[in-house]
């Protein structure tokens, strides 16, 4: 007794099938508002609304089957016949629209399910998770190229020195320096200057410049990064070029 299975997938459809590769920032009803934070995506060119028909499988106890009580007083007979019809199967469908980034724009987001905590700002009507595609068997199948975002990212490179301490010896022809190093964006995508955008990532690892602490190491073949790094030496002998 109720056991009510309600499977929902997508038809394939052109922009978001089985072979479908991006990034999956929600869906919902055909229609449905995209959100500030979206609408600036889908101005950028980064994602599109897909269209798309959900089918919902219900499997549930036929109304016969609800009624049926198997354990009734049989004194004047045998136990009562189960109900022929256990189950019924019906197919509900609702057009929809998913919102999906592809290509070489889509990138730009970091998806990372064990770092997945809600930082994109995509709208409460939005679903979070990627919607089953159906196959040929009938089921229903998540594309595998098919990802959720966590989080804006890009990289960063070395912009220049902001403190570094004195070399030191820490052993026969060893020595160790440890410097503060102002890393900046590498590339950037222009749309995440948006306002729309930024705002909606403020809660987010939005990291227009970020600082890098690191020793690194030189026995007679060159410096090389130190796996650790001990900050004393910075805090009191630390030497500020400033900017």
């Amino acid at each position: 007794m109720n056991n009510v299975d309600q499977p929902r997938m997508a038809l394939p459809a052109p922009g978001y099938d089985a072979g479908v590769t991006g990034v999956y920032f929600g869906g919902g009803p055909s229609g449905i508002a995209s959100g500030a934070f979206l609408q600036a995506l889908i101005d950028a060119g980064v994602v599109r609304r897909v269209p798309v028909t959900i089918v919902t499988h219900t499997h549930a106890p036929s109304e016969e089957a609800s009624a049926f009580v198997p354990l009734q007083d049989t004194m004047a007979g045998g136990m009562p016949a189960a109900p022929q019809q256990q189950f019924t199967e019906s197919n509900e469908q609702m057009k929809a629209d998913l919102f999906i980034g592809t290509g070489r724009s889509a990138d730009w987001f970091l998806a990372n399910s064990s770092l997945r905590t809600g930082l994109m700002g995509i709208a409460p009507a939005m679903t979070p998770r990627p919607v089953p595609v159906k196959d040929g068997t009938g089921k229903g199948v998540v594309p595998p190229g098919i990802v959720a975002p966590d989080g804006l990212c890009y990289p960063l490179e070395a912009d220049h020195v902001l403190e570094y301490t004195d070399v030191r010896s820490i052993g026969y022809k060893k020595r160790e320096i440890t410097v503060a190093i102002l890393m900046k964006p590498r590339e950037m995508p222009h749309w995440v200057s948006d306002p729309r955008i930024f705002e909606a990532l403020l809660d987010g690892p939005v990291l227009p410049e970020d600082v890098h602490v690191w020793t690194f190491q030189d026995a007679g073949d060159g410096w090389r990064l130190a796996g650790i790094t001990d900050m004393r030496e910075m805090a009191g002998k630390g030497h500020y070029v400033g900017d």
